[in-house]
């Protein structure tokens, strides 16, 4: 890395530090025009946006909750080599959850070194010395080298790819976008899909009256109640359980269909889900990006959400109660990224013990 590199880091480094804190957007642009100038801000943006892809990576790992470790490394070492230093060193504790119903207990974990990427193309391509100098570093502590690339062009899903340096001895890797379908990130995080019957439908009711109770508030006004229907099976839930499962189904880009006025004050709205799939990973994601301005953009920062998990009202563990109720009432199933036997394979490869 180059001096003019190293100081580009360095700069991104700071001004994605005051980003993540409480100060407005105004300030923060000020402040930026300050430091590094008007008109030079093309490369310092796009070193933040890698920055800020780490962060969303840390935020996933946070939320999907098998990882016991992820240290940040410092990229500029004291002594200097031919090598260089990863983004993070990491350990997974995965359960085997939807092929075995395997908890995390029954896995002796799993350390590695991670290198994050980002691209607004369909792949990303290591290669040269700079994957010879990662291979390097790696070997050096004899640690697994794992790749997470971020695909830019899906910026409303978690389309993230988690790929292991498989043959150390090829030239080049290259990781595509429909890697994420059959690599190693559902085996890594515990996930699967969540699926809903094509005959499904929900009923929501809304309320302008000032005196309706406090809800999910629409256009239509406060939301009191969420009807889920499909078949002869229909569940009518209230106040704050109508809101959260809303949230929930949300994932599944609830359209309008039908709205219909009951009367002066209250609305019923016909909703269909245009997706009837969607992984865990997404659902989080979704969910962490819900709330909006008033213009219509998510106010999700992964540099601010990464210090304040533990403030979100969704967790892993409360999606989970809700999938498991909707399932066993008919109005939800759940389904692998693989068959069972594989994923169990996987999953023994990245620290499994199966009795």
């Amino acid at each position: 890395m180059n001096q003019d590199e190293f100081s580009k880091i360095e700069t991104a480094k700071l001004l994605k530090s005051l980003k993540s804190s409480s100060i407005d957007e105004a300030t923060f642009l000020d402040i930026k025009s300050l430091i590094i100038g008007d008109g030079e801000d093309g490369p310092i943006d796009r070193a933040i946006l890698g920055l800020s892809q780490e962060d969303e990576f840390n935020f996933l790992c946070k939320l999907m909750g098998t990882t016991t470790h992820l240290v940040p490394l410092v990229q500029t070492p004291f002594i200097k080599g031919e090598y260089i230093v990863p983004d993070f060193l990491a350990r997974f504790q995965p359960g085997c959850s939807i092929s075995g119903g395997y908890s995390k207990s029954e896995s002796r974990g799993y350390e590695c070194l991670i290198e994050v990427k980002s691209t607004e193309k369909d792949r990303v391509k290591v290669s040269g010395s700079r994957l010879k100098k990662l291979r390097h570093f790696a070997h050096q502590f004899n640690f697994p080298l794992l790749f997470a690339v971020r695909f830019m062009q899906f910026e409303h899903n978690a389309i993230w790819v988690i790929k292991e340096d498989e043959n150390p001895s090829s030239s080049s890797i290259t990781i595509k976008f429909d890697h994420w379908l059959n690599q190693i990130r559902h085996v890594l995080w515990d996930e699967y899909w969540y699926m809903l019957p094509q005959d499904i439908r929900f009923r929501s009711i809304c309320d302008k009256s000032p005196t309706a109770e406090a809800g999910k508030t629409t256009k239509y006004g406060v939301q009191t109640s969420l009807i889920i229907e499909r078949d002869d099976r229909h569940s009518v839930l209230y106040g704050s359980q109508a809101m959260y499962l809303s949230a929930f189904f949300e994932a599944f880009a609830l359209k309008e269909a039908e709205v219909k006025e009951i009367d002066e004050t209250k609305t019923e709205i016909l909703l269909h889900p245009t997706l009837h799939i969607c992984s865990m990973v997404d659902m989080l994601f979704r969910l962490s990006n819900l709330p909006i301005d008033s213009e219509g953009n998510t106010l999700h920062d992964a540099s601010r959400a990464v210090s304040h998990t533990e403030d979100t009202w969704f967790s892993r563990e409360l999606i989970e109660k809700f999938a498991k109720e909707l399932h066993e009432n008919g109005f939800l199933d759940f389904i692998g990224f693989t068959d069972k036997e594989t994923h169990i394979d996987q999953w023994r490869r990245f620290g499994g013990q199966v009795n």
